[in-house]
């Protein structure tokens, strides 16, 4: 039930965490990265309330889906601008030619992830994915979209914060 969802959640938040840390070797890049998820829940629900469709078994499942889905989007834009920052960018700089250089490539994986559910979302029946299908590609669809433009405006803010601000404000103490 909804108990074991919540669970798998937490735990593939923490698998997540783990694996995105080790890779990066960075605590502060890999929270900057879990910013990413809260923001797909906002079209997650969105799509459910445009569809009227209900928060169920199902749309939890591609909640769950959306965990290992959305962090991507973060992960390719963040691990290029520790690339320009080994390369003596800025953090404005890296940031401002990581988001140019890696949107598209961005764009591009989550708009074919979504065109790909779109018919899992819309058919009804035999014709398509029934209830389950439906509500379970409705979540990742909203998730990917709100996640990937959200990401590409939240993740460098937040980014910026916890490499330029905060530093600042513990150094003056």
């Amino acid at each position: 039930g909804f108990q074991d969802i919540f669970l798998a959640m937490a735990i593939s938040i923490v698998l997540v965490f783990l694996v995105v840390s080790g890779s990066l070797g960075s605590l502060r890049d890999s929270l900057v990265i879990l910013l990413s998820l809260p923001l797909a829940s906002i079209g997650a629900f969105v799509g459910l309330a445009i569809t009227g469709r209900s928060l169920g078994l199902p749309a939890m499942m591609g909640l769950l889906l959306l965990i290992g889905l959305v962090v991507t989007n973060a992960i390719v834009l963040i691990a290029f601008v520790q690339q320009l920052r080994d390369d003596n960018f800025s953090v404005r700089e890296a940031l401002v030619e990581g988001g140019l250089v890696r949107l598209r490539p961005i764009l591009m994986t989550a708009f074919t992830t979504g065109l790909a559910l779109l018919p899992l979302a819309a058919f009804v029946g035999n014709e398509g994915g029934g209830i389950i299908g439906e509500d379970l590609a409705t979540v990742v669809i909203g998730g990917l979209a709100s996640s990937t433009f959200l990401t590409l405006l939240i993740v460098p803010i937040a980014y910026e914060f916890m490499h330029s601000t905060l530093p600042k404000v513990f150094r003056k103490k």
